[in-house]
């Protein structure tokens, strides 16, 4: 299954020069992986609630 999303970086999250940083990339796998699971029609809480620890 491909999943594509996209996520606004907002202008508190890059230096300077436009440039992200890196710890911001962290929280857009995170925001990502929500959604995904969304999408998939489960959550991180249904997939405790089967035994799997994502």
């Amino acid at each position: 299954m491909n999943f594509e999303m996209t996520i606004k970086v907002r202008d508190y999250e890059v230096d300077s020069q436009g440039i992200v940083n890196n710890a911001n990339y962290l929280h857009y796998l995170e925001i990502t992986r929500h959604d995904f699971c969304e999408h998939a029609g489960t959550s991180f809480r249904a997939m405790q609630e089967q035994g799997l620890d994502p």
